[in-house]
Order: structure tokens, then sequence, then C-alpha cells
């Protein structure tokens, strides 16, 4: 069963109406997009003297953790604690552990002398 549509034959298509366009309240400007940029790039600290810095991704969780156990202890700053750790970790290898951990680090200063 096939239904057939009626058009009105007197029916006449209405004008279409021009669209009013308003004006933008910012338009965008290259020189201030460099003058972001330019503030975005400002260090917010300064390293210590004769210190070397280099990021490292910790998890939020971890985060809590260490300013805890830094703020617990009386360590003055995240790299004093983290620093702590470390020696401590290294002073409790086993033989086998300490000769690879030798190892590693000697790879990984080589690397960064090279950079």
């Amino acid at each position: 069963m096939a239904m057939k549509l009626n058009k009105d034959r007197n029916r006449r298509p209405s004008g279409i109406q021009e669209t009013k366009i308003s004006a933008p309240e910012h338009t965008y400007s290259d020189s201030e997009n460099k003058r972001n940029e330019k503030k975005k790039t400002n260090k917010l600290g300064r390293p210590r003297k004769n210190k070397q810095y280099s990021s490292l991704r910790i998890q939020k969780q971890s985060v809590g953790k260490i300013n805890a156990f830094q703020n617990a202890l009386g360590y003055s700053s995240q790299d004093d604690f983290v620093a702590d750790i470390l020696d401590k970790a290294e002073k409790d290898l086993t033989a086998d552990q300490r000769t690879l951990f030798n190892m590693y680090l000697r790879a990984y200063e080589i690397r960064n002398k090279s950079k």
C-alpha cells in the first residue's frame, strides 16, 4: 500500500530573510598572545646554589605521603627528605643489589654528561 503525497498547488515559498551578524566581543591579537606566552615561562622559584634540578613524576597519593613524612619528621624540604630516604635505602643494599646499583648509577651519569 503506497501512500500518495498531495501537494498544495497554491502554496508559495516564503522568502529567506537575511541573518544579521553581530560584532565579536573580543578579537584575536597576535601581540596579546605573545605577551601571555612570555608571562607563562617565568620560573617561580630560584634553585639552590650549585644544585641541578630535573622533573620527577610522582602520583598524587605519593606526594601526599611525602609531604606528611616531611612535616612529621621535621625535614625542611622534600628534597632533603627524599635524599635521606635514598641514603638509608642505599645502606641496606645487598652485595648483588649494590653491584647493580653502581652499574645503573654509572650509566645514568654517563648519559647525563653526554647531554
